[in-house]
């Protein structure tokens, strides 16, 4: 009797460690207007500078790896209270906010809540990324991935959130060359909810127009079905607690001080935020500019966006394929996750050498590079190796920097041959029947 029990509790437990939210019945992407009333938003925002200070002037690389700072936890599955008390402001927001996204948790058991805050100027970078556990990414190299991501925006500065239909296995990205995504200006009381396990960041080179001056202050909260790994996802220290309920002494605009009382503040009506369509196509361009984001850890993809979009609206694009490009990467070798990577792929890796200061060579290798990776991705991987990161390629395949690049190579490792390119230029129809020769790859559009 006694083994069966433990037999069976540790079948639970496995059980209880592999919950994996169900991603198929959810909305992909939604929006919602004026989930706060005036006066609530205002001093949410006082709040979450306070925090935004509080972890601005604390070191926590004795705690946390890779420069990482730490996320708040708040319990909503405490027993007998669907609604856990608030003991400052941006709980009761969380609460609100769980009111707001619940019918999108579908079958999923929600049972807390991880929470952040982002202040940034309004032309400072937040990267592309997946939104996961820390903690069990860091310490255990897993990629587990909330419910629902969403952010709520507490300003109208600074630059779109740019969410894409494209996931990961925590090794490759799926698509590689995403062809749909959604876009969210910044605007004050606006809050955007989407699949937990997409890729997303803010697009900094479309900035709004007139969004210069101030922070771009967000509220970043992930649903969560199992509490992420502390240190790095925690419950609020007493020490910020006790600041949060009792520090009132600025706000944003350093005004007069405003006392902070949950009670005081109403519920606002909320109404779900309308969502234009954009379908992109190759007869568009020219009212297109074209935009590029890295994905991590170094890949590049390009698309195009419409000169004029309206910056209070919420956007849900799909691009012809003809306007979307990436399956190029830029190679450090002084990034050991990136080196993993390399030697971890069995295609062919076709290496684009150029000089540290030659912004010429690297242009015209990427110009003629991008229509030959997407034709034949997944049957190789293209990297940009520039010499100040890449100097022991050059030395691999014995080739002078200074005499020899910009030059094309192929590192077949899985064979154990290499190739180089014979001459110096490189135009997208060489570089194509270089790789189709030495390969023995075969034009499957043609086929």
């Amino acid at each position: 009797t006694i083994s069966f029990f433990l037999i069976s509790l540790g079948i639970f437990l496995r059980f209880i460690d592999c919950v994996e939210p169900k991603y198929g019945s959810l909305e992909d992407f939604s929006g919602f207007e004026d989930v706060f009333d005036e006066t609530f938003i205002r001093k949410l925002q006082i709040q979450c500078k306070i925090v935004a200070n509080w972890i601005a002037n604390k070191d926590f690389s004795t705690i946390l790896s890779h420069n990482k700072r730490p996320t708040f936890w708040m319990n909503l599955s405490k027993k007998n209270l669907s609604n856990p008390s608030s003991r400052f402001l941006i709980e009761e927001a969380v609460q609100r906010l769980k009111d707001v996204d619940a019918y999108n948790f579908r079958n999923n058991k929600v049972i807390g809540a991880e929470w952040w805050i982002q202040s940034t100027g309004p032309d400072e970078n937040i990267g592309f990324h997946y939104d996961k556990d820390e903690g069990d990414a860091s310490i255990n190299g897993r990629m587990k991935h909330p419910l629902l991501s969403t952010v709520t925006y507490l300003t109208d500065v600074g630059s779109p959130t740019l969410i894409f239909e494209m996931t990961t296995d925590g090794n490759t990205d799926n698509p590689i060359i995403p062809n749909v995504a959604y876009l969210s200006f910044p605007k004050i009381n606006r809050h955007i909810m989407f699949r937990g396990n997409l890729q997303h960041g803010v697009l900094s080179g479309l900035k709004q127009h007139d969004s210069s001056q101030g922070k771009r202050l967000t509220l970043l909260i992930n649903w969560w079905l199992q509490k992420p790994l502390a240190p790095y996802c925690d419950e609020v220290p007493d020490e910020l607690v006790d600041e949060l309920i009792l520090d009132t002494s600025f706000d944003m605009n350093e005004e007069e001080p405003m006392d902070i009382e949950v009670s005081n503040c109403t519920a606002s009506k909320k109404r779900k935020a309308d969502i234009q369509f954009l379908h992109l196509q190759q007869n568009d361009v020219n009212k297109l500019n074209k935009y590029k984001v890295n994905f991590p850890p170094a890949d590049l993809y390009f698309m195009y966006l419409p000169r004029n979009l309206n910056t209070s609206s919420l956007y849900s694009i799909e691009w012809d394929p003809s306007l979307v490009s990436g399956g190029i990467s830029t190679l450090n070798l002084f990034e050991t996750t990136q080196v993993n990577y390399l030697f971890a792929l069995k295609i062919p890796k076709v290496l684009l050498l150029y000089g540290a200061e030659d912004t010429v060579s690297y242009n015209q290798l990427l110009s003629a590079a991008l229509p030959i990776a997407k034709k034949y991705l997944h049957r190789i991987k293209v990297y940009l190796c520039s010499t100040d990161v890449c100097g022991d390629v050059a030395n691999v395949f014995s080739l002078s920097p200074q005499t020899d690049l910009p030059r094309l190579v192929i590192d077949d490792t899985f064979h154990a041959v290499k190739y180089i390119h014979p001459s110096k230029s490189i135009s997208t129809s060489s570089f194509e029947d270089f790789i189709v020769k030495s390969l023995s790859l075969k034009d499957k559009s043609r086929t």
